[in-house]
């Protein structure tokens, strides 16, 4: 492999998996010069392109949470928000369509109540961040 030291560029993006590609799409769309560095496909010490960027806000959701977790919390809403128009900004570049699958299972260890308690309080912070009109949001709760 060979590196040409002559590169001019402004931004240096290390990364080919989704999240990786999306910074290098943005910052190419603002007219940012980017070099955009990578391994090759098939590079088994890593995970799939697709599945660095999981969109499911509420998941991670603990009843332990504290201020720092609440502030993580909002910022995954905000994301969720903003994908639905990423998405079609995707697809109108691309001109293909792109692949969306909503949803999101989790399971509760029905050993603890820890558990029990932390999938209530992800119904509750749900309720309180989706209260706004938002994207699509599905998600139901069997007890």
């Amino acid at each position: 492999m060979s590196i040409d030291k002559n590169i001019a560029d402004d931004v240096l993006v290390v990364g080919g998996a989704v999240i990786g590609l999306a910074i290098a799409l943005e910052l190419v769309s603002r007219q940012i010069a980017v070099t955009h560095v990578f391994p090759s496909a098939g590079d088994t010490h890593s995970a799939s392109r697709a599945a660095g960027a999981m969109l499911g806000a509420f998941g991670e959701l603990s009843v332990d949470d504290g201020p720092l977790e609440e502030s993580e919390m909002d910022f995954r809403v905000a994301a969720q928000r903003a994908y639905p128009q990423w998405l079609r900004n995707i697809t109108d570049l691309s001109g293909a369509d792109v692949f969306e699958s909503k949803g999101t299972f989790i399971v509760a260890n029905n050993q603890g109540i820890r558990d029990r308690d932390s999938i209530w309080h992800m119904k509750n912070r749900r309720t309180r961040a989706t209260s706004q009109p938002s994207g699509s949001s599905h998600m139901r709760f069997l007890a």
